[in-house]
């Protein structure tokens, strides 16, 4: 196992509306919750407007590997 494996780290995967069954279970998971949603918000300024972009995260869904 190479030397930055194995260390708890988290992957962010992003998920689009092509696969609608998927996508459908997943906009369920985050509308009735098990876990606590934990929600980070950034603000920036950008010239004359205002951004803010906003990422939402839950713990319920686990990848499970494929044998």
């Amino acid at each position: 196992m190479p030397e930055d494996q194995g260390k708890g780290g988290h992957y962010l995967f992003r998920l689009k509306a092509n696969q609608p069954a998927l996508h459908a279970g997943v906009e369920l998971l985050f509308q009735q919750p098990v876990s606590p949603l934990l929600t980070v918000r950034h603000r920036d300024r950008h010239g004359d407007r205002q951004e803010l972009r906003e990422l939402t995260v839950s713990t319920d869904l686990k990848v499970m590997s494929r044998p």
